[in-house]
């Protein structure tokens, strides 16, 4: 049985290239203010790193990082956003 509830899926558009990812993880900041979320390109297997930040009056999360990072690898993945989550929230993420 294929479960495609469990996987979260986003698609946007690249001019008339339409771009599929699946979110592989997300991380928290202390406060729980700020996140990074690592996806998954389909098409090419690419891993982007993304920072969002919780925004209350509207009750969701709003992209903070005006451009992403673009890797191969989940380690390499992992300690670019550990770095984005420490500048962008100012906390000290271990």
């Amino acid at each position: 049985m294929l479960e495609l509830d469990k996987v979260a899926f986003k698609t946007y558009f690249i001019g008339e290239f339409r771009i599929i990812l699946e979110l592989v993880k997300e991380i928290y900041s202390p406060s729980k203010a700020y996140k990074v979320e690592i996806n998954k390109r389909l098409r090419d297997g690419l891993l982007e790193i993304e920072v969002y930040f919780w925004d209350s009056e509207w009750e969701t999360w709003l992209q903070k990082s005006t451009d992403f990072s673009l890797t191969d690898d989940i380690n390499s993945a992992m300690a670019i956003d550990n770095e984005k989550l420490k500048v962008y929230s100012g906390e000290i993420i271990e």
